[in-house]
């Protein structure tokens, strides 16, 4: 008969103790490589695979707007049901707002009543809620920048460049301005260029935030020529006053301060990006830059790196940070799931 063999108790002990170790010291062997980043700092989550269909290749794009009283989330995806969706959470995550038929999210932005405007649709600023399904906005507008920006509208002014201009185009009530005001040129200067002199044009306007709290507005720009982003930081005295037509349109960065006086109200701030994708959101704490490995940069209004958070290949995310710098929100492509966390420096 065969004799049976028994593991001594130190035998299971010594096992046990060894998984033991590896556990508690972080071995990779059990580190969850989708787990949430952030998770100290999560206060809010909930699915959302019921309403867009997430895959690992292809995720959303999300802006915060911000009136001062509120804010809420705008996220616009591939809905389950095959058509492109937009929705807008609120700050408990509990959906406001379900269309197919928005345009413009990256440049949703509240205007001078504390409602917000997306594309040429106005909702309101309290609970989303349709205001008005057709602002009188121009066929070529590739953006409306409002409150601290009064009420503007951003254009091409030569169709054959992206020479982006910024002009006031409405009064409070989104009655059409006559005359508009002055067309506002959207350009940095040579001073953060290290090469001189870069003409004019070869601009793509990417996304617009407003901070209500510090009524400044962020335009972030793509310039192809540099492989650089731009961004623009606008104070509502630099618009609001009419701005003097120059004697000659300005050929180069350096020449705009003489053409355009209260440019100076201005601030300009160049990134070291290197693909147009690359998110970029403005805050009041700084300015946040995505890479493509996942890790986020903040840069302060002088263009200096003063934080960073390595996020080492930790799954599939989408992120946006609300502009007063608080509050950022990410989805977990994998997981279907949308978090609300506060920011991390």
């Amino acid at each position: 008969m065969a004799t049976m063999k028994w593991i001594r108790f130190p035998v299971v002990a010594a096992v046990l103790s060894a998984i033991a170790v590896l556990f508690l010291s972080g071995c990779e062997l059990f580190v969850d490589p989708a787990a949430p980043p952030f998770d100290d700092r999560i206060a809010l989550t909930r699915r959302i695979d019921d309403v867009f269909a997430l895959s690992p290749r292809g995720g959303v794009e999300m802006t915060v707007v911000d009136n001062g009283s509120g804010y809420f989330l705008l996220m616009r995806g591939p809905g389950r049901d095959g058509t492109d969706r937009v929705v807008a959470f609120d700050s408990s995550l509990r959906v406001r707002m379900n269309r197919t038929d928005l345009w413009a999210v990256p440049f949703a932005a509240p205007d001078a009543n504390g409602d917000f405007v997306v594309g040429n649709v106005l909702f309101s600023g309290s609970t989303f809620a349709l205001a008005n399904p057709a602002l009188p906005v121009p066929g070529d507008t590739h953006a409306v920048v409002s409150s601290g920006l009064v009420n503007g509208i951003i254009t091409t002014e030569d169709p054959a460049y992206t020479d982006l201009r910024m002009s006031r185009s409405f009064d409070d009530a989104w009655g059409n301005l006559d005359p508009p005001g002055e067309l506002y040129p959207l350009f940095p200067d040579l001073v953060a260029d290290p090469d001189g002199l870069i003409p004019l044009g070869g601009f793509e306007l990417v996304a617009a935030q407003h901070d209500p709290g510090r009524d400044r507005s962020g335009v972030i720009l793509w310039n192809q020529l540099r492989a650089r982003h731009f961004v623009v930081v606008l104070a509502r005295s630099a618009v609001a006053d009419p701005l003097p037509t120059p004697l000659a349109p300005p050929q180069y960065f350096d020449d705009i301060d003489d053409a355009y006086p209260n440019i100076d109200e201005t601030a300009v701030v160049l990134l070291p990006t290197q693909e147009r994708d690359q998110p970029v959101f403005y805050t009041r704490r700084g300015i946040v830059v995505v890479r493509r490995d996942g890790d986020h940069e903040v840069y302060s209004l002088a263009g200096n790196r003063t934080a960073s958070y390595r996020m080492d290949g930790r799954g599939d995310f989408d992120f946006a940070y609300a502009p007063d710098g608080r509050w950022m929100f990410f989805v977990d492509r994998q997981r279907g799931r949308l978090f609300r966390a506060s920011t991390w420096w």
